[in-house]
């Protein structure tokens, strides 16, 4: 009897097993498996990726230009220096001429030595803006890839048409090589990104791209002279400071690593009276930095 009992006991058991397999199953036909956040992210992730790349590129094209253009009025210079030379030039006696002789061989050959530098540069800089050119299309590539999933899963028809429109601004500046333009469009797109993934709600992702807009911005409107904006653009910052304080997961390191980016942001707002583009461009870099170490420190 009790083997009975025990028989018919299995057998309700395996009855039950098996109509919890069939249910888990229904359900996972029912229901596809959707995306990860960081699939879906990672096309936005790369795109400012992308972006930082443009940025480096003409900070580089400025600073490659400036070098080539000193090198140019040194050499305009020497040329005039030269002419004037020439136009006093005085028969004299032969050590003189040989002595002129010489000055001039060297002359000659600072002159090719700064001409080696100018085409090396002219090069250089060259080569730059192709890569940024080559750079938007990739953007152009990648966005085209991710375009249909955004739509998808109902991102704001705003937020897109937003991005678009920046991406286009920043395509049509580089082909014309207007290089405070292409920044500000850059950061643009940087910022639009931001809206972008606020949508999937990620751990502070895009308080990052939205406090990265508002540090770059207010390099670039000390760069246009427009110092009263950029005072009120970092400002901004604050309560963007405090949501990603608390929307991301902490520890003892992180928290030393916001208290620094905090202290940076308030060294920008700090040296903005003294209207030294140069100085708010190293307070700048400092905060950036300070942003990708808590960056890479989430990941």
């Amino acid at each position: 009897m009790k083997k009975r009992y025990y028989n018919v006991g299995y057998v309700i058991v395996v009855i039950l097993v098996m109509l919890s397999l069939m249910s888990s199953c229904g359900k996972k036909e029912e229901k596809p498996v959707q995306l990860k956040i960081d699939e879906k992210t990672k096309f936005i992730t790369s795109i400012d990726e992308k972006i930082e790349s443009i940025i480096e590129g003409i900070e580089m094209i400025q600073e490659k230009s400036e070098e080539v253009g000193e090198l140019e009025k040194e050499q305009e210079k020497e040329d005039k220096k030269e002419e004037e030379k020439e136009k006093v030039k005085k028969e004299d006696d032969e050590e003189s001429d040989e002595k002129e002789e010489e000055e001039k061989t060297e002359s000659k050959e600072d002159e090719k030595s700064k001409e080696d530098e100018i085409t090396k540069g002219k090069d250089e800089v060259k080569k730059y803006w192709e890569k940024v050119n080559d750079t938007v299309k990739e953007i152009h590539t990648t966005w085209n890839d991710y375009e249909l999933k955004a739509i998808a899963d109902g991102i704001d028809e705003e937020d897109i048409r937003s991005f678009e429109e920046a991406l286009n601004n920043l395509t049509i500046e580089c082909d014309e090589k207007k290089d405070t333009e292409i920044l500000i469009e850059a950061n643009k797109v940087t910022r639009s990104l931001g809206k972008i993934l606020e949508f999937y709600k990620t751990d502070g992702q895009s308080e990052m791209m939205e406090l990265k807009y508002y540090i770059r911005q207010t390099h670039l409107l000390g760069v246009m002279n427009k110092w009263e904006q950029a005072t009120d653009d970092i400002s901004k910052t604050e309560p963007i400071l405090n949501k990603f304080r608390q929307r991301i997961k902490t520890d003892e390191e992180i928290d030393e690593l916001l208290k620094k980016l905090r202290l940076s942001i308030d060294d920008i707002k700090d040296v903005i009276p003294n209207k030294n583009v140069e100085l708010l461009k190293i307070k700048r870099d400092i905060a950036l930095k300070n942003l990708e170490e808590i960056n890479k420190k989430m990941k």
